[in-house]
């Protein structure tokens, strides 16, 4: 049965002790997988298949720390982008192909290794597998009045079903700190939802601290990406995917716009202090930049580029409490080496996060580059191949080697504002 409590009803009113910098790396214990476990019959992909997460508990009994990673992927939300989604990436609209174990090899906050991930190595980890093509927002299901497409939308429900999972039956009531934290879209679902997973947990866990990483989410409120205004999106898929939407927002009269610009959801969130931003000032995914090294771009890309750079930077500026926002970070480096090997100021993202935490929460975590330029920060990898895997067309800029100097440009960032109540 699905549970009915925050998604669609509720509105809200020593890490470092783990750190080993001295451990052999071990292969073995490195790469402990995370295994599969399936939701309940209700919980389900945009093709029916069971809607699934991993878990790896740590080894450690008395370890009450714990890791819940929302899987990124894009979005669908008619016949056509839905189609194109189900031809490239099937994997997000389906659970049908996977394995019964999850390895992550590469670094990032879930590897198992103490010599890629020295802080967060052994809290006990979760990763939701994202296939609803929704930005874990929909509540709607293939037949349902008004749902003429072929699929479910429901990842909503799949949020909150794998929370109370991992509650009721992982022994995370017992939590002393859970950190909930997503990526891309799921980075999107991670903002949408704070306040009301902040309550849901704080009744179900009583003991636990509850923090939020949004990485590699921060979209704009007035930009534009070519084929279409995050805006002519936002419509779209709150048509399509009813999303569970914070109250927050809707009260002031707002439909779409509380769906997807993070800019314009951000000021709404009531536990603001408890949510780090973890982003770059020139995501290529998010804003569609082309491949390759920024000193191959034209003048006129990268004059496009900075001034979206500049957004970033002045809306992160204006709103944020806590950030960690540099000039290079690659879309996923949370989920790799870089996220130890990128710093500002000496300091990287695993090492900001964990300082942050350790204090729970009660110093800001502020870490931004000074130079709003591409890729300025010597400490931070440019890879090529990263960008020659990215199936773009699932984003904003159907051809990855288009030249988005033809683009449009926008007017001067101005932030948007609740209407008075």
């Amino acid at each position: 049965m699905i549970a009915s409590g925050f998604v669609l009803n509720s509105s809200s009113n020593g890490i470092n002790a783990a750190r080993n910098s001295s451990a052999e790396f071990d292969p073995t214990e490195s790469f402990r997988p995370l295994h599969r476990h399936e939701l309940g019959e209700h919980y389900v992909c945009n093709d029916g298949t069971p809607a699934v997460f991993f878990t790896r508990k740590s080894s450690d009994p008395d370890e009450h720390r714990w890791i819940i990673r929302f899987e990124g992927g894009g979005n669908c939300a008619t016949e056509n982008t839905c189609a194109t989604r189900w031809a490239d990436r099937p994997q997000d609209m389906t659970t049908i192909w996977d394995e019964e174990i999850f390895e992550d090899e590469e670094g990032g906050i879930l590897c198992a290794s103490p010599h890629l991930n020295p802080d967060f190595y052994d809290w006990n980890h979760a990763y939701v597998h994202y296939c609803s093509s929704d930005s874990w927002m929909g509540t709607v299901y293939e037949g349902d009045e008004g749902n003429d497409l072929p699929y479910h939308f429901i990842g909503s429900f799949i949020l909150e079903g794998t929370l109370d999972e991992l509650l009721h039956h992982h022994g995370m009531t017992s939590a002393s700190q859970i950190v909930v934290t997503g990526l891309s879209v799921g980075a999107a679902g991670v903002l949408n939802y704070v306040d009301r997973i902040y309550d849901f947990l704080g009744e179900k866990a009583h003991e636990a601290e509850v923090f939020f990483v949004a990485d590699a989410g921060w979209q704009l409120y007035n930009w534009n990406f070519g084929i279409s205004t995050i805006g002519t999106q936002g419509e779209a898929q709150y048509a399509t995917h009813r999303p569970a939407l914070d109250q927050n927002c809707l009260a002031y009269g707002y439909t779409w716009e509380c769906y997807y610009p993070a800019d314009f959801q951000y000021q709404f969130i009531e536990h603001a202090d408890r949510l780090v931003i973890m982003n770059s000032m020139f995501d290529k995914m998010s804003m569609g930049l082309p491949l390759g090294d920024p000193t191959t771009w034209s003048n006129a890309t990268l004059e496009w580029a900075l001034e979206r750079g500049h957004y970033v930077v002045d809306t992160v500026n204006a709103q944020v409490h806590n950030t960690f926002l540099s000039n290079c970070r690659s879309h996923d480096s949370m989920d790799k080496i870089d996220f130890t090997a990128t710093t500002i100021h000496d300091t990287s993202e695993n090492d900001a996060l964990s300082e942050f935490l350790h204090h729970n929460g009660k110093h800001a975590l502020w870490f931004m580059d000074s130079e709003i330029y591409p890729e300025a920060n010597p400490s931070c990898p440019f890879d090529q191949m990263e960008w020659n895997k990215i199936h773009c067309g699932d984003f904003w800029i159907s051809d990855c080697t288009e030249d988005i100097a033809n683009q449009p440009h926008t007017s001067n960032w101005t932030h948007p504002t609740k209407p008075p109540v």
